[in-house]
C-alpha cells in the first residue's frame, strides 16, 4: 500500500514560509519505503517518525534526529503533527514536490484527504 497526500512542513525559522511536501504513507520494510542514505529505516507502522528525501533536508536544514512539524488541513481545521526524522533518502520526489515518508498508520491518522493506491 502507498498513501499519498499533501502537507506543509513548518520550517524552524520564524520568518520562513512553510514548505509544501508530498506526504507518503508506506509500510516499513516493504516496497515503497525508500532506502536511506543516512540514518535508519522506519521501525514500525505506528511509529511517529519520518524519512525525508535529500531535497527536503537541503531546503529545510533538517537532519537525522531532528523533530519536524507538519501542518495538514482536516476538513476546515489545521492539524499539526510532530515527528522525528530517522532517515534521509536520496532525491525522492512525488508530483514534483519534496517527499516525506511516514509509516502507513501514521499517514492514515494525519493525511488531509487520504487516497490509497
Amino acid at each position: 500500500m502507498l498513501g499519498t497526500a499533501n502537507a506543509n512542513l513548518i520550517l524552524p525559522a520564524a520568518d520562513a514560509p512553510s514548505l509544501k511536501v508530498a506526504l507518503l504513507g508506506v509500510e516499513p520494510g516493504r516496497p515503497g519505503e525508500p532506502p536511506v542514505k543516512e540514518g535508519r529505516q522506519l521501525s514500525t507502522n505506528q511509529a511517529k517518525e519520518v524519512i525525508i528525501d535529500k531535497n527536503t533536508a537541503l531546503r529545510s536544514k533538517l537532519m537525522v534526529g531532528d523533530m519536524l512539524t507538519l501542518r495538514v488541513t482536516q476538513g476546515i481545521d489545521d492539524e499539526f503533527y510532530t515527528l522525528r526524522v530517522v532517515g534521509i533518502a536520496d532525491g525522492q520526489q512525488y508530483a514534483l514536490q519534496p517527499a516525506i515518508f511516514v509509516p502507513f498508520n501514521t499517514w492514515t491518522a494525519s493525511a488531509p484527504n487520504p487516497k490509497q493506491r
